[in-house]
């Protein structure tokens, strides 16, 4: 089955605008009030996506069904799942370890059958996008947000497995990112309370952070997200209170114009701190005129949708600016969502939003030897000396210890996956800040 998708320019200035939001979907789990606000808004306002965090995969998946059905254009559905399906719905699917394993692995072609693995999963749940790979580097043992969510400080490693989970999350049919672009990785300030400035100059960026980037790029990588980070040195004006988000320099000039990318450009979440400040209304505008194509989780999505259709109305330029984003994600939705409707035998399975609603969800399990065997693999008895000066150890008995989002009794390697001597050396703690894992660090340095 073939969708019917329109061009950008026969859009309404309220589809538009519409289609250029992508709002969340949190923890829903069948409940009758939030499923009548949910689809009352999406009749209203035809949203382009919705990012999904965690909840009944059952209940979302037939809300989103019903969502679909009710869409002149279909929506995305997304999630940030950068542990594989189960990190949202740990009874649904697999987890994996952070992709700080995949990097102390070291193997690129374990990463690609792990994140094939992982696509698949997602694509039989009902998800067209994941928000991965991470193409920053570990760089800042400080840094709050970034940490073992990266996979190396190694730039060449980490192109290596970028660009390995590019390809096995897309080998499924989902449309992979890299984030957050340009750079999270030397940050000290967590852009979900507010600003970070990277001080780098461009030759430093280009000599390491954007190297991974580059790599998932030119492995097909269908979206890029952009940074609430802000980079004096690529900013013309060296302003310094600008994140990327907001930076024609950056999102049009730079990715653009001198690397060349052709897929869609999604800001992180509006709601962050690091964004706070004006209107949500105002901030989306910012967004779109600095280059941003997709609108990911503002604040109030109906005024930043009255607001901006207002606009598209009354304003030629803007309209021209949008007209080009939607057509990107028009794009996007083509492949993702009509290439999977019509994929030929062998191809990953229908998902839900193409199949009647409330049919039943089977997911294989395969995924989880493959999550075994990338801890496995990242476990190592006798690690090499870590690297001088500030780098944070992406040694692999630090891969479970620092992934805050797992606790002790969820870790998936097994006792004999471990030898008796990283056993010795593993700390084992939900808190990448906490006293034992700090401690454990310094030993090491």
């Amino acid at each position: 089955m073939t969708l019917a998708f329109p061009t950008a320019e026969r859009l309404s200035a309220a589809e538009m605008a519409g289609q250029l939001v992508c709002i969340p979907l949190r923890d829903y789990r069948g409940d009758a009030a939030t499923r009548e606000a949910f689809l009352y808004s999406f009749d209203r306002h035809a949203w382009g996506g919705v990012i999904v965090f965690g909840g009944d995969l059952a209940a979302t998946a037939e809300l989103l069904s019903e969502a679909r059905e009710r869409s002149p254009i279909p929506p995305l559905i997304t999630g940030d799942f950068e542990r594989g399906l189960g990190q949202q719905f740990p009874d649904a699917g697999t987890r994996f370890p952070s992709f700080m394993a995949f990097g102390s692995a070291g193997d690129p072609e374990l990463a690609r059958a792990a994140w094939r693995e992982i696509g698949r999963e997602l694509a039989a749940a009902g998800f067209h996008v994941d928000f991965m790979p991470v193409a920053d580097l570990a760089l800042e043992p400080a840094n709050p947000i970034v940490a073992d969510r990266a996979a190396s400080d190694d730039p060449e490693l980490a192109a290596a497995i970028v660009a390995a989970a590019v390809e096995g999350l897309q080998s499924a049919g989902v449309a992979a990112t890299v984030k957050h672009f340009p750079g999270h990785g030397r940050t000290t300030v967590d852009s979900h309370e507010a600003l970070p400035v990277v001080e780098a100059s461009r030759e430093v960026l280009e000599a390491s952070d954007w190297i991974p980037f580059r790599a998932g790029i030119a492995a097909g990588a269908r979206l890029a997200m952009s940074a609430h980070v802000a980079f004096p040195a690529l900013e013309p004006d060296s302003a310094r209170g600008r994140p990327a988000t907001f930076s024609h320099a950056i999102a049009t000039g730079l990715l653009r114009h001198e690397w060349g990318f052709e897929g869609l450009l999604c800001s992180d979440a509006l709601m962050m701190g690091a964004v706070a400040g004006e209107s949500a209304a105002a901030n989306a505008r910012r967004a779109l005129e600095a280059g941003i194509d997709w609108l990911l989780y503002p604040p109030e999505p109906e005024r930043v949708h009255a607001e901006l259709a207002a606009a598209l109305e009354s304003e030629p330029p803007l309209r021209a600016t949008c007209e080009r984003a939607t057509e990107r994600l028009l794009a996007l939705k083509r492949w993702a969502i009509d290439g999977a409707a019509s994929a030929p035998a062998g191809a990953p399975a229908a998902r839900p939003d193409q199949a009647a609603r409330a049919a039943p969800i089977v997911l294989a399990a395969s995924a989880a030897p493959l999550a075994e065997a990338v801890a496995g693999a990242a476990i190592v008895a006798d690690p090499p000396t870590p690297p001088p000066g500030p780098a944070w150890p992406d040694r692999a008995q630090w891969v479970v210890v620092l992934d805050g989002g797992i606790g002790p009794d969820e870790i998936v390697l097994g006792e004999e996956l471990a030898p008796a001597a990283a056993r010795d050396l593993l700390v084992v703690d939900t808190g990448a800040g906490s006293d034992a894992v700090l401690a454990a660090i310094a030993a090491v340095r």
